[in-house]
């Protein structure tokens, strides 16, 4: 009996983890602490410590009804119009966007330093911009953070603002007839800034333009919110965003695309070839003639998306209902 070994107890290997027995000591870092943050933003890449997936966004789930869906959707649209839903509240709703890291300090400055550079090349601020957007600042984007904010109305540059909204669609946040006309109010905002429109390389308008047939926009003016024909310059500055878009988004479904008309000459010019429109002419070009004074005014009949003179218009008004009362014209005392 003597021969039996004793009963053992506890573990047979002795672990050395101090750090992992209560009340031991800790371990510290051998390396010390790190000397130099500012080091974390002298790197490659996108800069950004985020990573974004955006596979995992995912748009509401479908109701589930009997029929075609995208048949509903097209009646819905058609019968009740975009109209109704581009109220201040649609276009004042929130998106969660990506907005510029103002504490991405050493991008900033990079980029004031290169803006400086071709200013004194006297390069203008539209080429400025587009030789930035090739040749980026440290050879990446600046840091984005997320927020809340107002698509068109957000600090975002125009070229990022249409990003964020053709990612939505994209994402599948464009599949109602709300979502769209949200999207619409937001592109709305967009083209109010007509500087920044006829500045668009052509790949962005070919990407405009995808985004645009994506969202369903009808191309009845009045389905769109575009109640007169025949308006001024007046009408026009009232409603700049939504008739520039009106006449964008009508571009690649006329017959005279690429014959004449095109996305840097939207616009037809009955004034000087009242047969044909053609050539047609810029969004810049038409806001000049719709702000001459006297009888080289020119006016604007949105129904053919083209500009007509002083003699046309006033031959339209003889033949209309109440004249100048009539429903279909915009026009103000001034400018008659």
């Amino acid at each position: 009996m003597n021969n039996l070994k004793p009963k053992l107890s506890g573990s047979i290997y002795d672990i050395q983890r101090p750090s992992f027995k209560l009340g031991t000591v800790q371990i510290k870092n051998k390396d010390g602490k790190i000397s130099d943050l500012t080091k974390l933003d002298r790197r490659n890449g996108l800069g950004n410590y985020e990573i974004i997936r955006r596979n995992f966004e995912k748009p509401a789930i479908r109701p589930r009804i009997a029929g075609d869906f995208d048949k509903l959707q097209a009646i819905d649209i058609e019968t009740q119009g975009t109209i109704i839903q581009l109220s201040d509240k649609t276009i004042e709703k929130l998106f969660k966007v990506k907005i510029p890291d103002k504490t991405d300090t050493q991008w900033l400055a990079e980029k004031a330093r290169l803006t400086a550079l071709y200013t004194a090349r006297r390069m203008t601020p539209q080429e400025i911009e587009r030789e930035l957007e090739v040749n980026k600042p440290l050879g990446r984007e600046q840091r984005k953070l997320t927020s809340n904010q107002n698509i068109a109305e957000s600090s975002l540059s125009t070229t990022e603002k249409l990003e964020e909204i053709k990612q939505e669609v994209v994402d599948g946040r464009a599949e109602s007839r709300t979502q769209q006309a949200l999207l619409i109010g937001q592109l709305a905002l967009i083209f109010a800034d007509t500087q920044s429109v006829v500045n668009f390389t052509r790949q962005q308008f070919i990407d405009l333009s995808q985004t645009l047939a994506r969202l369903n926009i009808s191309q009845n003016r009045k389905q769109i919110g575009l109640d007169k024909r025949y308006v001024d310059i007046a009408y026009y500055n009232a409603n700049q965003g939504l008739v520039n878009l009106y006449i964008f988004s009508n571009i690649t479904s006329d017959p005279n695309y690429n014959r004449g008309l095109d996305y840097q000459t939207p616009v037809y010019n009955f004034a000087t070839h009242p047969a044909t429109g053609l050539p047609a002419i810029g969004f810049t070009s038409m806001i000049t003639a719709l702000g001459r004074p006297g009888p080289s005014r020119r006016y604007l009949d949105l129904e053919t998306r083209g500009i007509i003179s002083q003699v046309q218009l006033r031959a339209v008004i003889a033949g209309l209902n109440k004249n100048w009362d009539n429903d279909d014209v915009s026009v103000i005392p001034a400018n008659r």
